[in-house]
């Protein structure tokens, strides 16, 4: 059962419509509990697989030989170029590292204040 009610300053809504002022004192320090209450986090470490594929290399045999091959100094600098990227994309999607609750509320919090 999923629960679509809201109660915000007293006030019972729905969840399908409800609204929020981001100027709100209360709104402010609710998610402010939220955001420090959370152990997701904007979070991203490039694994071995998202640098293959940045470098274009297929197939298994092809793959598992560059893993093996890969010097650290190319991985870092490959790994460095895929965090940068990461933060030009979109806050909704971007990688998060937490269960998908924490995941939402944080992704909900971070365009009005910054976590």
């Amino acid at each position: 059962m999923i629960d679509s009610h809201i109660n915000y300053q007293d006030v019972i809504e729905n969840g399908k419509t409800a609204s929020y002022n981001v100027q709100d004192s209360d709104f402010k320090q609710l998610l402010l509990c939220t955001a420090l209450g959370s152990k997701a986090t904007f979070s991203y470490s490039p694994s071995v697989d998202e640098i293959l594929d940045y470098k274009g290399i297929k197939g298994d045999r092809n793959r598992k030989h560059a893993q093996e091959h890969l010097e650290e100094k190319e991985r870092k600098e490959i790994a460095d170029i895929l965090i940068r990227e990461e933060k030009n994309v979109s806050l909704q999607e971007r990688k998060v590292v937490g269960d998908a609750s924490e995941t939402g509320l944080i992704k909900f919090i971070e365009p009005i204040m910054e976590i």
